[in-house]
């Protein structure tokens, strides 16, 4: 079956008619096509899939792949080159335009990436200094795009698998234990992430702290070692997780150690300081600064050691 390109339209159905003053009955009959054609000759179907991966190079460059469009009634596009945006200006849409074959081709105007012939690939917007450009796929499936900013990730779209541990919740078995007012010890033990991944621990300690130190898993230096730090955003990121922070004590009495999700945790005794342990409805209570315990019934007090 002809194509209305085999009868001389182009894209937008218009055919060119010779300057001639008169036409026989013949040449005005062979202006017009003698024979039908369907409607997907004349309009880009509506669903595609493509091998074309998208990625984006800086803020304001997205780059792609070679790869080819192949639509819902058996047509393709054939190869279409690699290429990028360049540094857009602003944001830019990305579209295969069937009449100019081998390449994608880019437009600040969204009306000129649509019409018969044209199919609207990806839109190009530019990101924040330091990040990446968005980028905003239009293939449904097929499309393969890389450094996808948060703007353009879908509530429910995002699974645990594809987390970093960062951004997991976790548990852990390690002990910690305040060696001195400088040092901070932990046991052996194990780490278990919400995705069910789990990682054995060395047991190790801070060393002698000079300052509060913030002690974390990072899984892209060692997945059996923790690290330490007393930058706190060096301690979090994609692959790292808090696991606890160390103070230094007074001379003489154990570190602080503030633990996250730890069993066995282990506080030293020396840094309870307290002048008063009451019950919670506060009549009975031991003072330590005064010297006497109180027991009450609710009512009266019961028992009563040393001077009130």
């Amino acid at each position: 079956m002809p194509t209305y390109k085999d009868l001389g339209y182009n894209g937008f159905l218009s055919k060119s008619i010779t300057s001639r003053i008169s036409y026989s009955s013949v040449d005005a009959k062979n202006m017009f096509p003698r024979s039908s054609f369907s409607s997907a000759a004349i309009s880009t179907p509506l669903n595609a899939t493509t091998n074309i991966v998208f990625s984006s190079t800086d803020n304001n460059t997205a780059a792609w792949t070679a790869g080819a469009i192949t639509f819902s009634n058996g047509q393709t596009s054939g190869t279409l080159g690699a290429g990028s945006t360049g540094n857009i200006a602003a944001t830019t849409y990305v579209y295969y335009d069937r009449e100019i074959l081998g390449e994608l081709q880019m437009t600040t105007t969204a009306s000129n990436a649509t019409g018969l012939s044209k199919f609207l690939v990806a839109v190009i917007e530019i990101g924040e200094t330091g990040k990446d450009c968005q980028i905003t796929p239009f293939i449904g499936a097929g499309l393969h795009v890389t450094n996808i900013t948060a703007e353009q990730v879908s509530a429910d779209a995002v699974f645990t698998a594809f987390l970093g541990v960062g951004a997991l919740s976790f548990v852990s078995t390690l002990v910690w234990t305040a060696t001195d007012y400088n040092t901070a010890t932990w046991a052996t033990g194990s780490i278990k992430f919400a995705d069910g991944t789990i990682y054995s621990i060395t047991g190790s300690n801070t060393g002698n702290i000079v300052a509060k130190t913030y002690v974390y898993l990072d899984t892209d230096v060692s997945i059996t070692a923790l690290q330490a730090t007393t930058t706190y955003s060096t301690a979090i990121g994609g692959n790292k997780t808090l696991i606890a922070v160390v103070e230094l004590g007074v001379s003489g009495a154990g570190c602080i150690i503030s633990v996250m999700h730890a069993e066995g945790t282990t506080i030293d005794g020396d840094r309870i300081v307290t002048g008063k342990i009451e019950s919670a409805d506060g009549k009975t209570y031991f003072d330590l600064d005064n010297n006497y315990i109180i027991m009450n019934d609710g009512t009266s007090n019961r028992v009563v050691i040393g001077d009130v």
